[in-house]
């Protein structure tokens, strides 16, 4: 079979072929084009299902959390990602303040907890001497930290009545970002796609190489790879 001349500009065929895979081969008559548009779809539903499954364990792992752990003191309200990271770390978030009948914010101050953790932090971070207390600059300053970073009433935790509770809820985070990864990993596929596209394309309609796209499974069996080998064909 002779070589086909290309219709359109090889440049205008990358173009087309970064815009949408394949259509730059279709344009030159390439049934290559098939092969980029199918990896162009995978990609795509690849990303949402992982998307969906992702989103789903979410909701799970916020829902265990509320069930089994936080001190429900009023309406649900969630949390951002670090908060429920810390739940996974933490056995126990402690009081926020420990005196609701004082004046001011009490801190926790056990540092086996989390907000003692921050209370114990802010101490050192502010060098707050023994002799310090309320009005004095250094104790003010952590008290502001403090209040900053330890989390509120709506917000506290507890897993010790619930055992294994903890370990069960970080696995559910796990899952739930292994999945949200893969489906980082399926946009780095449908962009590989889009250049691979494009080079094909472009070269193929330039000088007659041929490129040559292969799919396979990612190092160590996770997600999957998109490699391409430059192959000649000189018209």
């Amino acid at each position: 079979m002779g070589p086909v001349e290309p219709s359109i500009r090889p440049e205008n065929a990358g173009l087309r072929s970064l815009l949408v895979p394949g259509l730059g081969q279709f344009a030159l008559g390439n049934r290559r084009g098939w092969a980029y548009a199918g990896l162009e779809v995978l990609g795509w539903l690849w990303y949402l299902d992982r998307r969906v499954k992702g989103t789903g364990l979410r909701g799970e792992y916020r829902d265990y959390a509320w069930q089994k752990a936080r001190l429900q003191s009023g309406p649900r309200v969630d949390g951002d990602f670090d908060y429920y990271e810390v739940m996974s770390q933490w056995e126990r978030s402690g009081h926020f303040d420990l005196d609701l009948g004082r004046e001011g914010t009490q801190p926790e101050l056990n540092p086996s907890y989390y907000n003692g953790m921050i209370w114990t932090r802010a101490l050192g971070i502010f060098s707050v001497g023994q002799s310090s207390g309320p009005g004095d600059p250094e104790y003010e300053s952590a008290i502001r930290y403090y209040e900053q970073y330890a989390y509120g009433t709506g917000f506290l935790w507890n897993w010790t009545g619930t055992p294994g509770g903890r370990s069960t809820y970080a696995d559910i985070i796990r899952k739930s970002d292994d999945r949200f990864r893969q489906a980082r990993n399926a946009v780095g596929f449908v962009i590989a796609n889009h250049l691979v596209s494009a080079a094909d394309a472009f070269v193929s309609g330039r000088t007659g190489l041929d490129i040559e796209a292969h799919v396979g499974p990612g190092m160590g069996g996770s997600g999957v790879t998109l490699a391409a080998r430059l192959g000649t064909s000189w018209h």
